[in-house]
């Protein structure tokens, strides 16, 4: 036979889980954004040099060092290059609005012309200049195309960069955290 849990156990639950409820329901926040770099590349590439022209450290402490401040330069550059990237992001996305609004007129304008009217052909000109210039035409088209397909693929690749780019943010500030911390300690002594 089972027991069952007494009503007021049940109720003194619920008043506890009730107003935890929210707060277990709100999405996470942001991460707070790592405040002005007290790692920069000069001072990387001087911690290179010092160590390099440092005799006190055995060399394998020296080579681990070393690969630690390259490590950390490599990692600079990228974040700098994923910081353009997402500048760029940003600009493209701000301008983009206003650029679909004039495509968007431009192929209103040319819906509304007549397309026989851009020819320049009359029923007098001879069959095979016709079908040259039909042939013309055909390639010109096929090469907007092309450049619509090009356009489209670029623009989908530049849509999924601000995600990829947030994928990799909090990978990048935790090594940025590590090094930092790897750089204020001192070196270890044997």
């Amino acid at each position: 036979m089972r027991t069952r849990l007494p009503f007021p156990l049940l109720l003194a639950a619920a008043a506890i889980l009730l107003p935890a409820s929210p707060l277990l329901l709100a999405e996470p926040d942001e991460p707070e954004p790592i405040t002005s770099a007290s790692v920069t590349k000069e001072k990387l590439e001087a911690k290179v040099a010092e160590t390099e022209a440092a005799a006190e450290p055995e060399e394998e402490e020296k080579k681990e060092l070393l690969e630690l401040y390259r490590k950390a330069l490599a990692n600079l550059k990228a974040a700098a290059s994923d910081t353009q990237a997402a500048n760029e992001c940003a600009r493209i996305m701000e301008t983009a609005p206003a650029r679909i609004e004039v495509l968007r007129a431009a192929v209103a304008d040319l819906q509304k012309r007549d397309p026989a009217g851009d020819l320049d052909a009359a029923r007098s000109d001879p069959l095979p200049q016709l079908a040259q210039r039909l042939q013309k035409e055909q390639t010109d088209l096929a090469a907007a195309r092309a450049q619509r397909s090009d356009a489209d693929n670029r623009f989908a690749a530049l849509s999924a960069r601000p995600s990829l780019i947030r994928q990799r943010l909090p990978l990048a500030r935790k090594q940025h955290e590590e090094l930092a911390v790897q750089l204020k300690s001192p070196p270890m002594e044997v």
